[in-house]
């Protein structure tokens, strides 16, 4: 099966280029230019003058590996019709069903990486959300742990350095010497180290460990160009997970029409639930960004969903639109969400729209570069060469959301 995608502008995941078609034949890109003529056979799909950009990566998601199958499958098929072709899942409770699901590789649905289960301490975070959750108690329990997430098949690592105080709570957190120790490990594996640290004593904790890259933006005092200029300096990216802080807005994205009829019911309550007392993450966090861009840190795109105020696929829009508000430009938006966290998260073969690469593509009406609402208004997506939006609506009706409903003060996973 061969594709041309014809009357389009092209970002590639960088730039804008100086071409109008692109040529896919099975899973692979394999040209793009200017008035491409269509092979025999081909399916010719007229772009009608809107964007072709790589496929969303959404670098901080969870999946719902606490439900059944239908629920994961689910996820991952709104993630796709909504533009997100990868999901990168950050820490999961039972990495045997998420392995399922990665390995189902249906065109219809996203395609999905995890870290398994999170490195933390016995009170620490995420453990009081379970009733059992492996944890260490010390550097004897570094190398049994890492060895049990490989051979569980994680792709990466994450580590949670937390104590709660961010949200008014103590709690137990990973020492240094295990944050570390956990690292070192982990790199002899060959995975990349993400933590979860949202306070900057557990980010500079973090940066000590030698860890890749922050599963969050710190939100418990602003951020300094010095200290943004310090995360440069240690070689790190940081996923900013803005989407979950700006939960009040979820309700918002969910009277979208671009998008409400592609969000199945079983999330659309979570979408339009909020979480109260967070107006010091909205404004820490947002205020993080330009200080992040202008030190040259690297700043990949993650909404945090399905946490309160988010769902799969959406809030990686929601989460592009608070990027552009906190100081990137809209080009700089995207590639947070295409090429950025396919080069930090080691997936050469998508991110980017060139030959070789997998055709993982959205088709947009309108302009994202211009204005970064457009993306919403999703035309086609392909995964991996294959249509995979599907056109029925999965949340039915018309009927407005109102309100969002206060679930309380938690931590973003």
């Amino acid at each position: 099966m061969s594709t041309l995608i014809k009357q389009v502008r092209v970002f590639d995941g960088v730039d804008v280029l100086d071409a109008d078609c692109v040529l896919v034949q099975g899973d692979r890109i394999v040209k793009l230019g200017r008035d491409l003529s269509a092979p025999a056979g081909c399916v010719v799909v007229d772009g009608a003058g809107g964007m072709l950009l790589p496929g969303f990566i959404d670098a901080h998601v969870h999946t719902p590996d606490q439900g059944t199958r239908d629920e994961g499958i689910s996820a991952l098929r709104q993630a796709l019709q909504l533009g997100v072709t990868t999901m990168l899942c950050m820490g999961c409770r039972y990495p045997d069903f998420v392995a399922h699901l990665k390995a189902l590789q249906q065109p219809d649905l996203a395609d999905l990486r995890s870290a398994g289960i999170a490195a933390s301490v016995e009170g620490s975070h995420p453990t009081q959300l379970f009733d059992y959750y492996p944890t260490l108690n010390g550097v004897e329990d570094v190398a049994p742990f890492v060895h049990t997430r490989v051979s569980e098949g994680s792709d990466y690592l994450k580590i949670v350095i937390e104590d709660s105080s961010v949200i008014g709570k103590s709690t137990p957190f990973l020492p240094p010497e295990v944050s570390a120790a956990v690292t070192a490990k982990a790199h002899s594996h060959g995975l990349l180290v993400v933590a979860h640290a949202q306070s900057r004593r557990f980010v500079a904790q973090a940066i000590e460990s030698g860890v890749d890259g922050l599963a969050h933006q710190y939100v418990d005092q602003p951020l300094t160009p010095e200290f943004a200029r310090f995360l440069k300096s240690a070689g790190v990216f940081v996923v900013m997970t803005l989407a979950v802080y700006h939960s009040h807005e979820g309700v918002e994205l969910a009277n979208d029409p671009r998008v409400r009829p592609h969000i199945d019911s079983r999330w659309m309550d979570i979408l339009c639930s909020s979480v109260g007392g967070q107006e010091q993450f909205q404004e820490y966090g947002l205020a993080a960004v330009r200080p992040l861009r202008d030190a040259g840190v690297p700043i990949l795109a993650g909404s945090d969903a399905n946490n309160p105020g988010t769902t799969y696929g959406a809030s990686l829009h929601h989460e592009l639109d608070l990027l552009v508000r906190g100081g990137l430009t809209r080009t700089e938006a995207l590639t947070a969400a295409t090429a950025a966290p396919a080069k930090h998260f080691r997936l050469p073969d998508r991110g980017r729209i060139a030959p070789g690469l997998r055709a993982d593509l959205i088709l947009v009406e309108g302009d994202p570069t211009v204005d970064i609402d457009a993306t919403k208004s999703i035309a086609r997506v392909w995964r991996s060469g294959v249509a995979g939006r599907g056109a029925a609506p999965a949340a039915g009706g018309d009927v407005l959301i109102q309100r969002a409903l206060d679930v309380g003060v938690s931590i973003p996973p």
